[in-house]
């Protein structure tokens, strides 16, 4: 009796030379692009938002939700976080993301956009 192995062989690197300290955090973002989260808050949220907004809705809750996964617990380690070279190559960021933009995009999650959460997630 043959015993088949249909498992992927797994590719290991011991090279660390473009590592960061968030690097860990790199195979879950590769997870959330391909169950298409992104484009899932893109379509089914509608916030509203300025003429002149640098950041779209989904590369601030995908990078919310890097942080939280990661342990950081507060606006300012997200600012830091958002310094990060692997976060700015992997979410497209011209600067940083300050507390002011974080806290304004969330100040407009109102009553409608707590309703379509939900749906969303489902």
């Amino acid at each position: 009796m043959k015993i088949k192995n249909n498992h992927k062989s797994v590719k290991t690197s011991f090279t660390g030379g473009n590592l960061t300290n968030y690097s860990g955090l790199y195979p879950i973002y590769k997870f959330m692009k391909k169950l298409g989260i992104d484009k899932l808050i893109e379509t089914k949220l509608t916030i509203e938002g300025r003429h002149n907004q640098k950041y779209s809705l989904a590369q601030i809750f995908n990078i919310m939700i890097l942080c939280l996964l990661g342990g950081m617990d507060r606006l300012l380690k997200i600012e830091h976080f958002s310094l990060d070279p692997l976060i700015h190559h992997l979410f497209d960021l011209n600067g940083h993301l300050d507390i002011d933009t974080i806290r304004y995009r969330f100040k407009k999650f109102g009553f409608r956009q707590n309703n379509q959460l939900p749906k969303f997630l489902l």
